[in-house]
């Protein structure tokens, strides 16, 4: 039954991302329109862009070489030096006569002195409108940066010209200023033409709606569309360069604007253009349902085979599960009879454990104790005999590591729910043809593992005292004497020696000597640092090695101890002393050689009437 739910849910999804695929393919295309219109909005504007600056380029080109002439004219730049205005107009009447031939754009010529004064207009009245006018910065910046400047004019929002203002020098001095004023319409025109678009030319107004500036009057236009839509600031802000589209007489436009400025004139005036975009709409409204329509049959097509390869392999499926349940029950009762703790990884996690794994932790099944320990890390005693796990390290970073290491290091220890820590041998077995799965045998080594450190510290420790052997202790003095050789340190060596033990033995037995001894080696052992190497080096004779610690420190170490051991009260016995031999590091070359000369120290201390410290 479950297989049957899972088919229908999985035509239940495949319904569900046709509508989905329904809703993209929505999406896509109004993206894909977006895209078109603003790849439309892009092109007019550099269309735009391109014939404006190309204007602005040729003419200031035009201007400049014009200029120039004017000014290699001894005999004009000496009248207009001179303001002889009777020579200047006859000459200057001619020049602008033939410029206009030339170029029919050209709408008047300007000379005015540097005192702002006229010196000569092609027209009067338009000179000294442009003159005094408030909106003439092009004039005003000449004037002020005593060099080439180009922009744009408008006198009483009627008169709309682009303006050149060119510095005539005569000896390195500017003598004058020389204004052309040229018909800007004409660049629209060619844009609009070559873009395909409906222009209208606004004047910027100082006056604010909100935070918008109210659009000007229009000073160009080639369309009634603008004055039929009322264009007005809001509407800009709304339409253009947003690719938002508006319906006008059953046809979509798309809105443009470019503000015409430089760099001394900010906000001058706009150019708002709208692009018959209906083609490209219709284009897209077909493109979109054809699409719609293909997915459709294709999604159609495709939920019939869905439908009837899904009803085979369910088939196959249910039959397979069984026969896997069957497989799982006869796996289960085999594992369920091993002693050992098994447990099955599937992509690192755990899915099956046998009897005796579970009962070992105290849960009933695998579920249960995966979700309280999601790594079996999480377990791992921490033991520096043991492999031990990181902090928070997942199964596959435990069992990668442990693969790293060799089979006799591969031991880990569990604390049974009850009976406390065992130990284990790990056994990792990949599945065959099952990436990242596994089954690990926990071998219960207890007993075998026990036994190995305690045969490991018998042969490194005094079976009385529970202290280093005299095996031991060679082999720490041997590592701090190499030590020496490469990093130079103060260490010092001593020897003690039970005075007078022999008549404990005795008088008292053995067993009251053997106690006396262990009750020493507490005494010293509480009185020294857990670095330092205490040893039992045979009978009643013990050395102590400080690591780092100069002779005369040591001395005072060594007396401190010695008084330990005489202040101390020892059962059955009473008190008892000790003698202490003392020698430091003297760059012997040999162990053999320290301890001769601490064994000297000590047969000297003895020899001076015991319970002493000496030094060699």
């Amino acid at each position: 039954m479950k297989y049957i739910k899972l088919r229908t849910q999985i035509l239940s999804i495949i319904i569900s991302m046709t509508i989905l695929l329904l809703a993209v393919v929505n999406i896509y295309n109004y993206y894909d329109r977006k895209e078109i219109l603003y790849n439309i909005s892009i092109e007019k504007l550099l269309i735009l862009t391109k014939v404006i600056r190309n204007f602005e380029k040729e003419q200031l080109i035009l201007y400049k070489g014009r200029s120039q002439g004017i000014q290699n004219d001894r005999s004009l730049m000496d009248a207009i030096t001179q303001k002889d205005s009777q020579k200047i107009s006859q000459n200057f009447n001619h020049i602008f006569s033939e410029f206009k031939n030339e170029t029919p754009k050209l709408m008047h010529m300007h000379i005015y002195n540097t005192d702002t004064s006229l010196l000569y207009a092609h027209k009067q009245n338009e000179a000294k409108q442009l003159l005094h006018a408030e909106t003439n910065e092009v004039l005003k910046e000449a004037f002020k940066k005593k060099k080439i400047v180009k922009g744009y004019v408008v006198i009483e929002n009627k008169t709309f010209f682009y303006s050149i203002v060119y510095p005539l020098r005569k000896n390195g001095e500017i003598v004058a200023y020389l204004e052309y004023g040229i018909k800007p319409d004409s660049i629209f025109k060619i844009a609009s033409k070559a873009g395909r678009y409906k222009y209208a030319l606004y004047l910027h107004t100082s006056h604010k709606t909100g935070l918008h500036r109210d659009l000007g009057i229009p000073v160009a236009e080639n369309s009634h569309i603008f004055e039929n839509l009322k264009i007005d600031q809001a509407f800009v802000y709304k339409y253009a360069n947003k690719n938002k589209l508006l319906k006008y007489n059953n046809n979509y436009y798309l809105f443009h604007q470019y503000d015409i400025e430089t760099r001394f004139q900010k906000d001058f005036a706009q150019v708002i253009m709208a692009s018959n975009v209906t083609k490209y709409i219709e284009e897209n409204q077909h493109k979109t349902f054809i699409t719609i329509l293909l997915s459709l049959l294709a999604l159609s097509v495709i939920y019939i085979s869905v439908y009837l390869i899904l009803s085979k392999l369910i088939n196959k499926l249910i039959k397979d599960e069984q026969e896997l349940l069957v497989q799982q029950e006869q796996m289960q009762i085999v594992i369920d009879n091993n002693d050992n703790l098994i447990l099955m990884l599937q992509k690192y996690q755990p899915i099956l454990a046998n009897k005796t794994f579970l009962s070992f932790f105290n849960y009933e099944t695998i579920e249960e104790f995966t979700k309280e320990h999601p790594s079996l890390a999480d377990l791992f005693i921490d033991d520096t005999k043991l492999f031990t796990s990181l902090q928070d390290m997942s199964n596959e970073e435990w069992i990668t590591q442990l693969n790293k290491i060799n089979d006799k290091e591969k031991v880990i220890g569990f604390k049974h729910y009850k009976y406390g820590i065992h130990y284990f041998s790990v056994q990792i077995t990949p599945v065959p043809h099952e990436k990242n799965s596994f089954v690990i045998v926990f071998n219960n080594i207890t007993k075998i593992f026990k036994q190995s450190q305690k045969d490991q510290y018998m042969a490194r420790h005094d079976p009385l005292t529970g202290l280093y052997n005299r095996q031991s202790f060679n082999e720490s003095i041997s590592l701090d004497l190499a030590e020496q050789l490469t990093h130079p340190h103060n260490s010092s060596l001593l020897m003690f020696d039970l005075d007078f033990f022999k008549r404990v033995n005795d008088t008292y037995g053995h067993q009251v000597g053997d106690d006396v001894l262990i009750h020493f080696s507490k005494i010293i052992s509480d009185h020294i640092r857990s670095n330092d190497i205490f040893a039992r080096w045979g009978g009643e004779e013990f050395v102590l090695l400080l690591i780092g610690i100069p002779e005369d420190v040591a001395y005072k170490i060594a007396n401190n101890l010695r008084e330990h051991v005489a202040l101390a009260h020892f059962d059955k016995v009473g008190h008892i002393t000790c003698s202490v031999g003392l020698s430091s590091y003297k760059d012997d070359p040999s162990v053999d050689e320290w301890l001769l000369r601490v064994d000297e120290a000590l047969y000297k201390a003895k020899a001076n009437g015991r319970n002493r410290v000496e030094v060699i």
